[in-house]
């Protein structure tokens, strides 16, 4: 009779990798996978959350339920899991002609591709393939480089070294090219992740992570191609928007640690071009 009192319910004191690593990532694989076997954006989060109820409540008769696990597990896992839901859906768009077309789908999409050996449950727009030879029903921005950080605070000074990943998608076909178009969407199709990982050898480092997942939402855009040949114009989007951050580091003389579950909020985000000129502002709440 316990279990069904509020006795039973506490914030649990685990470490900070325990809950807000493994945590998010565990309610990411509940919901990517639901959405690899067709669950809509609505369906794959209420299976995410029933799934880390029924294990806290559940599978874990013998402790406590916690409540920031309940947290955690399942908002920070819906965007983290639309993130690599939208990067496998992408990296398997493909016939896998070029050897990164058989890495990419064994890591990134090793889901969809093992789905698609039981059964393929997935219709591809008959569009044409991108550069890197994926289907161009997606946009993509990818970024890897390595960076060098000096931090100072008070008079200790510390320099670490790391490596900085950065990936975009958008999954509506026509996205940033010339067209005048306005479409409702409801299938996380506008995604991000960034890692950040930097070390030295005096052990001090930085881990910064954060994904997010705009879910429903409504995108405008009006581009055309200029005299000079540029695309000029502009696109909007208003949006709900999930997101997960995780910060821990330890430099100088101080370490911090910080883990954010964004709940669904409103983004707004407006695109600009003119001639080699680009650029965007958004803002969310």
């Amino acid at each position: 009779a316990d279990r069904f009192s509020l006795g039973a319910w506490r914030f649990d004191n685990n470490s900070n990798l325990f809950n807000h690593i493994l945590h998010p990532f565990a309610g990411a694989n509940f919901y990517g996978l639901s959405r690899i076997n067709n669950l809509s954006v609505l369906e794959a989060s209420v299976y995410s959350a029933m799934s880390s109820l029924i294990r806290e409540f559940a599978l874990e008769w013998r402790e406590l339920v916690s409540i920031n696990d309940l947290v955690f597990t399942p908002i920070s896992g819906i965007a983290v899991g639309e993130f690599f839901f939208q990067l496998g859906e992408y990296t398997t768009s493909t016939p896998r002609n070029k050897p990164w077309h058989w890495l990419t789908a064994y890591t990134f999409g090793m889901y969809r591709t093992g789905t698609n050996y039981l059964y393929e449950n997935r219709k591809r727009p008959p569009l044409p393939r991108d550069r890197l030879g994926y289907s161009s029903a997606y946009w993509h921005r990818f970024y890897v480089g390595t960076e060098f950080v000096s931090i100072s605070n008070n008079d200790a000074v510390d320099r670490l070294h790391g490596l900085r990943a950065n990936a975009e998608l958008v999954t509506i076909p026509g996205f940033a090219r010339p067209g005048n178009f306005s479409t409702i969407f409801a299938d996380g199709n506008f995604t991000q992740g960034d890692v950040n990982i930097a070390l030295n050898p005096k052990g001090g480092f930085e881990t910064d992570l954060f994904f997010s997942a705009n879910l429903y939402g409504r995108y405008r855009q009006d581009y055309s191609i200029s005299s000079s040949g540029d695309i000029d114009g502009h696109a909007t989007m208003l949006a709900i928007q999930t997101a997960f951050r995780f910060s821990d580091h330890s430099f100088t003389d101080r370490a911090d640690q910080v883990a954010v579950a964004h709940a669904g909020g409103p983004m707004a985000k407006i695109w600009l071009k003119a001639g080699h000129w680009r650029g965007s502002f958004e803002a969310s709440a």
